[in-house]
């Protein structure tokens, strides 16, 4: 017999997983919209490069909120990875994602921002 506890631990561990399984997709969309409010081309992807600018701090409150809630409900993102963030940008932003590629201070640029959101998202 299905009881309303059982249909709450399912729900819960299903809607758990499939929260875990969607966080990769929602946080890219996130990234993605963010980097294209802020105009980012290579130029200016550069300057932050360059300025060492903190890529978390040019999410939108919403999306850091967002990015937040979606990692103590989903679960540590294992995925996040500087790997993952070019892949990411492939498809959308390739200038940028061949930018992260070819140019190591870039790649080691990214895999700082890559760090602070993980930290943050510890916080």
């Amino acid at each position: 017999m299905v009881t309303r506890d059982l249909l709450q631990k399912y729900g819960s561990m299903f809607g758990r997983g499939l929260l875990a399984t969607e966080a990769p997709r929602l946080v890219k969309g996130a990234l993605i919209e963010s980097l294209k409010n802020n105009q980012v081309d290579v130029k200016k992807a550069s300057l932050w490069v360059e300025k060492n600018v903190t890529l978390w701090n040019k999410l939108s409150l919403y999306n850091q909120k967002g990015i937040r809630r979606l990692r103590q409900m989903a679960g540590e993102p294992d995925w996040l990875t500087t790997e993952w963030v070019i892949d990411s940008l492939k498809k959308d932003m390739p200038a940028l994602a061949s930018l992260f590629l070819g140019w190591e201070k870039a790649n080691n640029w990214l895999n700082r921002q890559v760090r602070i959101i993980r930290e943050k998202l510890g916080e």
